[in-house]
């Protein structure tokens, strides 16, 4: 954080300039050098040099160059262009260039222009384009630097009008080229990266601190109270973020973009509702970390408070789901920019994938989140049956409240029920299976699938409402928006003045049309036709059919009215569906007010009516308000008096509006009509509008069903393997070189039917990956090229009609041809282009890409290349309008002998997305079909493996109850002659074995046993009479021998033979108890009590703590047991750690007791000792078995054989130089229990 706010008041804006300003200027010199380097290239001199010859090898050559640098070569014979290698931009002559280095800004670009003279009449041009400068901006059309020059976009290219923070820009030879500035709005670059990223990790290693010393307030036993602070924390920490909004000022990156989603002023981008997602899926995991410390009262277990707490914990899971999925909408409904269609996964962008991780992460939160309230009831409810009727109450309650807040939800809640009863099942399998875990998300699949049908459904209404109102509407609304704009700027143009003033009286009106349009009327106003008529001092500037002046002044008087919060535009009174605009002003001359051209400029459009396809090229991002429905294949109708006037799209409309009915003013939705969705709006009582939609049918549902269930598969499955990672690598055991036994016993784990299902699983979807990928890449190969050979042959075909027509009419020219073009064009709906011989534009159907100098009026250079050097007949490329791809076919017209006359273009503008629509549909249709694969496979191998594993469990479970005694185990019986027939034999036989050898082997254990019982006893004993002995030998000496010191040794040796009688008395007693260990006095024994009692019997022993921790809220816990046998047992546990924990500065032993269950008490004792060596771990229960010099082994045995009379469980866990825990669980006392025994 330091760091962060260190180079945020360090680092200033001047320093971002130099070093951005830096890097352009280095990257400049190296193109530069390239460029020298080619031009000291004397054999691609010559090739240049004699470019008409070598056409294709210049062609190749340059084409290599320009994709890797963004160079470009231009070659003029005579000053006219012979050769380009792009035609994005080309220069029309070469003079005025200098020979050394030219900085330019032509046809919306700035350039970098190197000329060099090849001999006296030819000359070549080398460009390094610099940044775009078009007129308006969309997502194809960026006015950024060059990536090849500039990754990052912080730099603007200065005015003149620019004097402070500037940096000047120059040529390798110190040539002054240009000036910049620093950008407005936000910047890119390493000093935001690194302050962003510091930003990040400081918060998350501070929640990451606060995490840690909840938890430890957890485990001190304020469980509730560090949930309660988290959350908090969490809280404060979103709303920080939200009142300062510090990183989204700062940083640039699109999460920040509330285009891309906005809802409310919790979620104002996708970065707030990645974050939100974030901080709540780790308070759910951070309540389940501390769910073992987390203890219910007892006043919340009675019958009727724990039935109320529990539907209300089941109807907050209705109430967080609904609210969950309601917020997951709003990545749909909520966003302008981003493509959430999941029946066209091709047009996924970066933000759509993040919104479907979103979506994913949110599910696992939400089966978390279940699971833990299913957990939380399982404590409560006394029984299934309790659960399944709270579950039904609140079904019911959730389906209602839906109903009446929200409306129709109800299979959402029934599918979200499926959901709550599977994880119920698996909470209490201990365990979550294969049928089941794909059936939960089988579920979940369903109710995302139900949801985003709705908000598709709620978005699309939202969409025809607003279309029903443009059209609707006497204005453009777009429109206005941008006249408000344009008013003021085309009025203090002076560039327009100028073109005036040095072409009066003889203007060419066509140069000031083609200005105008290029430089105001482009992107969205360009699909507006436009007229423009100039007088100067009352006198036209060319030959119109009517006096303009006359005819605008009744237009203002009478037919049209102002544009609001302009001067001079106004609005021409039209009929529904048709706009009209006009602009009149004046524009003095040499600054003499009797001086004027008289300005009027015509805009008229049709919101009705077919026509050519409007390139998203053309769109302009200033006008966020576009008609979206005509690029969703919506369909229009206009209605007056109840007959059709108009319609377009797909849908066929009656010819009454009978089966629309609706009131006036009111906007009425019909649902499945015919396929499509309808919205009506009547304006008045004449008019009927109305938009349709089409509605997703059965295996377009489908396919969202199967991608949203695929998501949720396979991020599951990573999401599992990293929290295995992550749990393995975070274990106190854990070493890296130990990795392969990890995995391997992670394998060994896995029961053997589920190998079975994985193994068959994994084999289907990897042929389904494979075959799919086979199929999809194939048929989308056999489309592409069908149409491809279409086009081709439609091309060729257009052509030979145009050839036709020259032989019969010799005298055709390229005037008549262009307008055969045109016509065709008009009545086929096709975009043509055609190109003189010199492949220049002679004719286009979308003369506003090039009037916006898009792209120039020379043919693409690879199509002239193969048509008029290669003599090809025709040609079909793939090309790149900046950053639009589109197809285009090439055909040339020759004449009967065979000479090129013109050259004929199609632009298919609309191909990408109708190879996206086709390759959309197949993708759509193999997800249906391997989805219904893969879950049919689920079940089958469910069948499968069952079938396989229902003998072995058989055997199995025969094996469990097999038993070693004189009792004769039950034989199995198999009819099939099989593998499994023989292993049943093979039992049979083994089970007839085990009786023989039972007798035998019991009387051999019982022989053995007792002879080492009796070597242990002897053993014993005569560690102590050894001494015993010589001690009296020694005092027989000295009394026969009158030692004086006799008494002293009397005394002396007396003390120790007491103590060897006390030690004998000690092992006597010792056996004595474990041999009469199986009679026990039962009865009701207050475990707490004992506990404490051992407890303090060696709570002062040196260096020792003893712990004991009540996590059960009661004083007192009854179990039903022999109070002297558990507090030996309880005194052995302790007195071992205590020795175990020998070289340790102090022992720290833990004593902690709460409830395994509803009928048992847990007791950890765990202490800091050195841990029990891994080879004695199997003989650690063993009577006899003792790792100490002296013992006599009976200590662990003695309390394994207590826990079990009491039908209780031990075990424990090791970890050598850290500790051990031993725990034991003990039924609790049921007095009813106790009586249906004795009964």
């Amino acid at each position: 954080m330091a760091t962060a706010i260190t180079i945020n008041n360090i680092v200033t804006k001047e320093d971002m300039l130099e070093l951005d300003t830096k890097t352009l200027s280095n990257n400049i010199h190296d193109h530069e050098q390239i460029v020298d380097e080619i031009f000291a290239d004397s054999s691609l001199m010559k090739a240049f040099n004699n470019v008409e010859i070598y056409s294709s090898q210049v062609l190749d050559i340059t084409k290599k160059i320009a994709a890797k640098n963004r160079i470009f070569f231009f070659i003029y014979k005579n000053h006219q262009p012979i050769f380009w290698s792009t035609n994005l931009f080309v220069p029309l002559t070469d003079e005025g260039y200098q020979s050394d280095v030219n900085y330019i800004k032509e046809d919306n670009r700035h350039l970098i222009v190197k000329k060099k003279q090849l001999n006296d009449d030819t000359s070549i041009l080398v460009i390094i384009p610099v940044k775009a400068d078009f007129p308006y901006t969309n997502q194809y059309l960026e006015n950024i630097f060059s990536t090849t020059l500039m990754k990052s976009q912080n730099l603007a290219i200065a005015n003149y009008t620019d004097t402070e923070n500037i940096k000047n820009i120059y040529s390798q030879n110190g040539t002054y080229l240009f000036s910049v500035k620093l950008s407005e709005g936000k910047h890119d670059n390493i000093f935001i990266n690194i302050q962003f990223i510091c930003w990040i990790f400081a918060s998350f290693f501070f929640l990451l601190f606060v995490h840690n010393i909840c938890f430890m307030m957890a485990k001190s036993g304020k469980p509730w109270l560090s949930i309660a602070f988290f959350a908090f924390i969490l809280i404060l920490t979103r709303y920080v973020d939200l009142q300062t909004n510090w990183l989204a000022n700062q940083s640039s990156l699109g999460l920040f973009n509330p285009k891309y989603y906005a809802f409310s002023p919790i979620l104002p981008n996708l970065w707030a509702f990645m974050m939100t997602t974030f901080f709540v899926i780790w308070l759910v995991f951070y309540i389940r970390s501390v769910l073992s410390y987390l203890h219910i009262p007892a006043a919340f277990k009675k019958p009727k408070v724990a039935g109320m707490l529990s539907l209300l914990a089941i109807l907050s899971i209705y109430f967080i789901s609904n609210l969950l999925f309601y917020h997951l909408s709003t990545l749909i409904t909520n966003s302008s920019e981003v493509s959430l269609d999941f029946t066209q996964l091709l047009s996924f962008d970066t933000y759509s994938w993040i919104d479907t991780l979103i979506f994913c992460v949110n599910m696992v939160v939400l089966l978390y989140f279940i699971d833990t309230i299913v957990g939380f009831l399982k404590s409560l409810l006394p029984n299934t049956t309790s659960f399944l009727n709270l579950q039904l109450i609140a079904l019911v309650s959730a389906i209602i409240l839906n109903a009446l807040l929200i409306g129709e939800n109800t299979f959402f809640n029934i599918f979200l029920a499926g959901v709550i009863m599977l994880r119920a099942y698996s909470n209490m399998r201990l365990s979550l299976n294969l049928p089941t875990f794909i059936l939960t998300l089988v579920f979940l699949a369903f109710m995302a699938t139900s949801v985003y049908m709705r908000s598709i459904h709620d978005k699309e209404e939202r969409e025809m409402k607003i279309t029903l109102n443009q059209l609707e509407a006497e204005d453009d609304l777009n429109a206005l928006a941008l006249f408000v704009d344009i008013e003021d700027k085309i009025a203090k143009d002076q560039q327009l003045k100028q073109l005036f003033a040095i072409s009066l009286p003889k203007t060419q009106t066509s140069i000031i049309n083609q200005y105008l349009k290029t430089n105001y009327f482009s992107g969205y106003l360009s699909k507006f036709e436009f007229s423009g008529y100039y007088y100067y001092n009352d006198l036209p500037l060319d030959n119109y059919p009517t006096d303009k002046i006359e005819e605008y002044r009744e237009k203002v008087i009478s037919k049209s009215t102002k544009v609001p919060q302009t001067q001079n535009f106004y609005r021409v009174r039209s009929d529904l569906g048709t706009h009209e605009y006009f602009l009149q002003f004046e524009i003095p001359i040499g600054g003499a007010e009797d001086n004027l051209v008289q300005v009027f400029l015509n805009f008229k459009n049709k919101a009705f009516g077919t026509s050519l396809h409007y390139p998203v090229i053309l769109a302009d991002s200033k006008s966020e308000f576009i008609n979206k429905q005509k690029r969703k294949e919506s369909t229009f109708a206009l209605y007056r008096d109840g007959y059709l006037v108009t319609q377009n799209g797909a849908f066929t409309y009656p010819n009454r509006d009978d089966s629309f009915a609706g009131e006036i003013g009111e906007y009425i939705s019909i649902d499945n009509l015919n396929g499509y969705f309808h919205m009506l709006y009547r304006p008045d009582s004449h008019t009927s509008l109305i938009v349709s939609s089409p509605q997703l049918n059965i295996w377009q549902s489908i396919a969202i069903f199967s991608f949203l269930f695929l998501s949720l598969y396979i991020f599951m499955m990573f999401f599992n393997v990293i929290r295995y990672f992550i749990n393995t690598v975070t274990r106190r055991s854990f070493n890296f070189t130990g990795i392969k036994y990890h995995f391997k016993l992670l394998v060994n784990r896995i029961q053997y039917s589920t190998r079975i299902q994985t193994m068959i699983i994994g084999v289907v979807i990897f042929a389904i990956i494979i075959s799919g990928l086979i199929t999809f890449v194939s048929i989308s190969y056999q489309l592409e090229k069908t149409s491809i050979e279409q086009r081709q042959a439609y091309i060729l075909d257009v052509v030979n009609k145009i050839e036709s027509l020259m032989q019969e009419a010799p005298d055709l020219n390229e005037t008549k041809i262009a307008e055969i073009v045109q016509k065709l064009s008009e009545t086929s709906v096709t975009d043509f282009n055609l190109y003189n011989k010199n492949g220049k534009l002679v004719y286009t159907s979308q003369p506003r890409i090039y009037d916006m100098g898009l792209v120039s009026t020379f043919i693409n250079p690879f199509a002239f290349n193969n048509l008029n050097i290669l003599k090809k007949t025709d040609i079909f490329l793939k090309e790149k309008l900046v950053k639009f791809e589109y197809n285009s076919s090439f055909a040339a017209i020759r004449n009967n002998d065979y000479n090129t006359l013109l050259f004929l273009n199609i632009p298919y503008f609309t191909s990408q997305e109708e190879e996206n629509a086709s390759q959309n549909l197949l993708l759509n249709t193999l997800l249906n079909i391997y989805t219904i694969i893969i879950l049919a496979f689920g079940f089958f191998t469910v069948l499968v493996a069952n079938s396989i594993t229902k003998p072995l469990n058989l055997i199995g479970r025969k094996l469990s109850e097999t038993i070693f005694s004189n009792k004769p185990n039950e034989p199995l019986y198999w009819e099939r002659d099989d593998e499994i027939g023989a292993l049943i034999k093979e039992y049979n036989y083994m089970i007839v074995k085990l009786e023989e050898n039972a007798k035998q082997l019991m009387n051999a254990e019982r022989e053995y046993a007792w002879r080492e019982m009796a070597k242990q006893i002897a053993h014993e004993i005569k560690n102590p009479l050894t001494p015993m002995k010589l001690g009296i030998q020694q005092l027989s000496r000295s009394y026969r021998e009158n030692d004086p010191r006799f008494e002293e040794r009397f005394f002396k040796f007396s003390n120790s033979f007491i103590e060897q009688i006390n030690s004998l008395s000690k092992i006597a007693t010792e056996f004595s108890n474990f041999a009469k260990l199986p009679d026990t006095n039962l009865a009701k024994i207050n475990i707490i009590e004992k506990i404490n009692k051992s407890a303090n019997v060696y709570h002062n022993t040196h260096n020792t703590y003893i712990k004991v921790i009540n996590n059960t809220d009661q004083e007192k816990i009854y179990v039903l047991g022999d109070k002297d046998q558990l507090l030996r047992t309880f005194n052995n546990l302790i007195k071992n750690s205590i020795e175990a924990s020998i070289g340790r500065k102090k022992h720290l032993i833990s004593i902690l007791v709460d409830y395994a269950d509803d009928s048992h008490v847990r007791i950890l004792l765990k202490d800091n000792g050195m841990g029990i060596p891994a080879n004695v771990l199997p003989k650690i229960f063993q009577p006899n078995f003792t790792t100490k010099s002296s013992g006599t082994g009976l200590g662990l045995a003695f309390v394994k054989k207590t826990v079990e009379s009491l039908k209780g469980t031990i075990s424990f866990t090791t970890f050598e130089g850290i500790g051990t825990t031993f725990t034991i669980i003990l039924p609790l006392y049921n007095e009813e229990q106790i009586q249906e025994e004795m009964l």
